[in-house]
């Protein structure tokens, strides 16, 4: 039987990136359509950027007030971001997207410490799995839904009605159990500086840069480019693909993860990113362009439960919230860096660029990806204790 926090953690997530994930998908043609379309990217590389940098900054809160109320605290920025759209105010926009990236540094540190810490050793990618599989299912219905209501009711509207979403999802963090704290002893052990000294972590971290390099073009740039071939409500459903692909594939890759290890997995998965984005580079077909997409999906719903379950595998108790503070920190250079990427380059500009600083990290990476995950989690600790 599932951990019944862990389904309850789900459920938060789903209903909190129903209404998040269904704005962030038509933000950038929200704002072109009233005249301000540079507004939307800037509004999403401060969410990324500010996600970064703040990252390191939640572990101590959450070391403080637990993982429960960081949470709780988290989600009411998420529903307060999408009310400012309402708002023609470009300060107001960016205000509340500085701290909605801090507020998802909060939330995002805090669930990937909860979910390790509340799952045994043999059930990382189960759980994670699980987890990716309903956030996905309440991301998508939130995308697939948005586009026809706002058709029908206008963006206006559809906003007032999604920013309610993230202030129902917190209720369900006030029901999870609560964690174990880490024993005194071991509290001295870890800082995130330390963490860094390992090569072999920070080549591990890298991966986060590679695939969310990949779907911050998506976020970025491909609603944009779909416009071009599709009508409005399509977009979402073709941007919704990526999360429905988590409901069919994030459980399984998650659960088979568990019985042949990480790595190969992952290497597997980076090959398909780069199929997907040299698609996206080389061909101007709507048909190939949905191929791409479908592929580049897959590629997300196997990648999340993967990395998830990783931090478990390569971390101690007392420092997996530092060690998810760092991939988080690591995967949103990469969201940013492609959000900056999608703002100076156009066309297939974009997708070139892309392949070149992906195939540039895979460098550094390729080599541990042959290891097997007990190699990956001794060298580490040696490096750490070393």
């Amino acid at each position: 039987m599932h951990n019944r926090s862990i389904i309850l953690l789900s459920l938060a997530f789903a209903l909190i990136f129903f209404g998040f994930n269904g704005v962030q998908q038509y933000v950038t043609i929200y704002f072109d359509q009233i005249g301000s379309g540079t507004i939307g990217f800037v509004s999403l590389i401060l969410i990324y950027l500010f996600f970064t940098l703040c990252s390191p900054a939640a572990v101590p809160v959450m070391k403080k007030i637990g993982e429960r109320k960081t949470m709780i605290l988290a989600a009411l920025f998420y529903g307060f971001y999408i009310f400012s759209l309402l708002v023609p105010s470009v300060t107001l926009v960016i205000v509340s997207s500085i701290l909605l990236g801090i507020s998802a540094a909060l939330l995002w540190t805090a669930q990937g410490t909860y979910l390790i810490r509340t799952s045994s050793e043999g059930e990382y990618g189960k759980n994670a799995g699980l987890f990716t599989t309903i956030w996905a299912c309440g991301a998508a219905l939130g995308i697939f839904t948005f586009g026809l209501v706002a058709k029908a009711f206008g963006f206006e509207m559809t906003l007032v009605v999604y920013a309610l979403f993230p202030f129902i999802g917190l209720f369900l963090f006030l029901f999870l159990s609560p964690t174990q704290d880490v024993p005194t002893h071991e509290k001295k052990a870890t800082s995130m500086l330390r963490l860094c000294k390992s090569r072999t972590l920070v080549r591990v971290s890298l991966i986060n840069i590679l695939f969310m390099f990949a779907f911050g073009l998506v976020i970025g740039s491909l609603p944009l480019l779909l416009n071009n071939h599709f009508s409005l409500e399509v977009i979402g459903y073709v941007g919704g693909i990526f999360f429905v692909t988590s409901f069919f594939f994030s459980y399984l890759i998650g659960s088979l993860s568990d019985r042949v290890g990480r790595m190969l997995l992952i290497m597997i998965a980076l090959l398909c990113l780069l199929g997907g984005l040299a698609l996206l580079a080389i061909f101007d077909n709507r048909y190939v362009l949905l191929g791409a997409i479908a592929l580049l999906a897959i590629v997300y719903a196997t990648i999340r439960p993967l990395m998830q379950a990783l931090v478990g595998v390569i971390s101690t108790a007392d420092n997996v919230d530092k060690t998810v503070a760092l991939f988080s920190v690591l995967q949103n250079v990469g969201v940013v860096g492609a959000l900056i990427v999608s703002f100076y380059f156009t066309g297939k500009s974009i997708y070139w660029v892309s392949l070149v600083c992906i195939s540039m990290i895979m460098i550094f990476v390729f080599p541990i990806l042959r290891w097997q995950d007990h190699k990956v989690r001794n060298t580490i600790t040696s490096e750490i204790d070393g």
